[in-house]
């Protein structure tokens, strides 16, 4: 009897924790968004800096595939295997102007059921929304908090799209896309060697959490234009 009481005290000091963590994460996230951030860029700001490209995007539109090309051209974009590399690869803030930003958007629906099918939609929400690689399932938690905005497409759009130095690339692209955004940034190479796989359709059911984040962006198009593109393909 004594060990079940000691069990359900641990229990119950557990979920006190736990409640407590998500009050004081959910007033950094809502309420005081800025201290969040700069607890984030002290953390990554000398690693971003570091770069000379910076790719990011909200995920599924093979961004890893042109982080890998990138780097096989000689152009310092960062280990995406590394620590900071996976954190950053999908945040929805820019933490600098410094590395030339190639961020890259588009084709929401068959992106988010993409990374669900691949049992990446919790580790890459949690990346677009805390920048960290984690496997928490916080789906319904953003859900809630985000309701127009779940996984963070929309505000991640809306922060790039103005950013300084950030230059854009709509998923699907082509070759000469991608040929033409890398000679804006700067890059002139041939893209011969760029390789553009079919896009897989999404239309068979994954879950219902997935379902009603996709019906909020049906209704909440996450790229709607917000502002005329600086530089864009």
């Amino acid at each position: 009897m004594k060990n079940q009481v000691i069990l359900y005290e641990k229990k119950f000091t557990y979920y006190c924790m736990k409640k407590i963590i998500y009050m004081v994460r959910d007033y950094i996230e809502v309420y005081n968004y800025d201290i969040y951030m700069d607890l984030i860029n002290n953390k990554y700001i000398d690693y971003l800096n570091s770069l000379e490209v910076y790719v990011v995007s909200g995920g599924g539109v093979s961004s890893n595939y042109m982080n890998s090309y990138l780097a096989r051209k000689g152009i310092v974009v960062g280990e995406r295997d590394s620590v900071y590399g996976w954190n950053l690869c999908h945040s929805k803030v820019p933490l600098t102007n410094k590395p030339k930003t190639l961020y890259i958007y588009g084709d929401w629906e068959n992106a988010i059921y993409s990374q669900a099918k691949r049992n990446l939609i919790q580790r890459n929400s949690n990346k677009i929304h805390n920048c960290q690689n984690t496997t928490d399932d916080n789906l319904k938690h953003y859900l809630k908090i985000y309701d127009k905005d779940p996984y963070g497409l929309r505000e991640q759009y809306k922060n790039f799209i103005t950013h300084e130095n950030t230059y854009y690339l709509k998923y699907p692209y082509t070759k000469d896309d991608v040929q033409k955004v890398l000679k804006e940034m700067g890059f002139f190479f041939e893209t011969d060697d760029f390789e553009i796989k079919p896009r897989t359709i999404h239309n068979t059911k994954v879950s219902n959490i997935i379902d009603k984040i996709i019906n909020v962006y049906k209704k909440h198009d996450p790229y709607e234009k917000l502002c005329v593109l600086k530089s864009s393909v």
